[in-house]
């Protein structure tokens, strides 16, 4: 029972995962480990004041009415791959993406029932030659999509190191030297002479 109830997650996810669109802009490092928990913050003012620093932004765009928990989900899972520590949501909001019209075909016709040929003439204003529907005037809908904007973090004495030795491993494969030396400055000297 409970493989089937894993298997059934594994596809809602799978099937999130199908349908949205992730992008990601920052840093990425060894992915953290299984043993180690995501956090996941819903609001950012609850993120422990010094612990974390951004390493980068997500923006995951979803159908409407897809799961929060899968969305979720989806947002820990690709922090655990880039190496983040933590989630936290910055926006969620729903955009419309496309307009559509409703369209109606008609009942089949039931020559038995008159009701059924009362519901056949009313349609057939709506239907042109050949049967084929008609946009009904004042039924148009818009699609949906949801885009949720969220930041990864790590935390701050870890990502400090990581950078550490990302950036002189940049600064050896460009060839800047590590620290220029600095020459003091000469103290200026004021003009001696009769005042």
């Amino acid at each position: 029972m409970i493989r089937l109830v894993l298997l059934a997650g594994v596809f809602a996810l799978l099937g999130v995962v199908g349908c949205t669109d992730i992008d990601y802009v920052g840093r990425e490092f060894e992915s953290t480990p299984v043993s180690e928990q995501v956090a996941y913050y819903v609001n950012r003012e609850l993120i422990p004041p010094g612990e974390f620093r951004i390493m980068g932004r997500v923006t995951i765009t979803a159908p409407d009415g897809t799961d929060g928990y899968d969305i979720q989900e989806l947002l820990q899972k690709k922090a655990r791959e880039y190496g983040a520590d933590a989630v936290a949501l910055v926006e969620a909001r729903k955009i419309p993406v496309g307009v559509y019209e409703k369209t109606e075909t008609p009942k089949a016709l039931n020559s038995d029932n008159p009701a059924s040929r009362r519901d056949a003439d009313a349609q057939k204003a709506e239907i042109k030659e050949y049967g084929e529907p008609v946009k009904l005037s004042g039924e148009r809908n818009f699609r949906l999509e949801v885009v949720i904007e969220a930041l990864f973090l790590k935390k701050k004495t870890t990502l400090e190191e990581l950078t550490k030795d990302q950036d002189a491993e940049v600064k050896e494969i460009l060839g800047v030297p590590s620290e220029p030396a600095r020459i003091p400055a000469p103290t200026p000297t004021l003009p001696q002479g009769n005042l």
